[in-house]
């Protein structure tokens, strides 16, 4: 709840972006630290950062699409969504089976990373939450 309450005050992109580069150097860091506390500190940010970007995803979504096809652009995110959740386990075990598991790793933070490099340039409209429109 509190990186969606900051999405709110703060706007989408820029909770998203930020999250997305420090989920991809977290998911980086699993494949690299040593066991003990550095890994599960890793594991922890991960947890922190991966949870809620479906969410503000959805939310930045529904702010950018107009009312008539909020629906349809929700279904494309979850489409999306199903789509790399089918195809990078195969993608994984092919990396896992030729360069070892940290590799499966490096790969996850590779794609988190590049999804906000992707964004980083993008415009979104600036939506304020609904207690500060009032």
């Amino acid at each position: 709840p509190v990186i969606g309450l900051v999405s709110d005050r703060y706007g989408r992109k820029p909770v998203l972006l930020v999250g997305l580069l420090v989920l991809g150097a977290a998911v980086f860091a699993i494949a690299t630290v040593p066991p003990g506390a550095p890994l599960l500190v890793a594991l922890v940010v991960t947890g922190i950062f991966e949870f809620p970007l479906m969410s503000i995803l959805l939310a930045g979504a529904a702010d950018i699409a107009g009312e008539s096809v909020q629906a349809t652009v929700v279904a494309l995110v979850f489409g999306v969504a199903i789509l790399f959740s089918g195809v990078s386990p195969f993608i994984s075990g092919l990396l896992a089976d030729a360069y070892g598991v940290s590799s499966v790793f490096l790969y996850g933070g590779v794609v988190a990373i590049a999804t906000g490099l992707f964004l980083a340039p993008q415009r979104w409209p600036r939506v304020r939450a609904a207690a500060d429109q009032s």
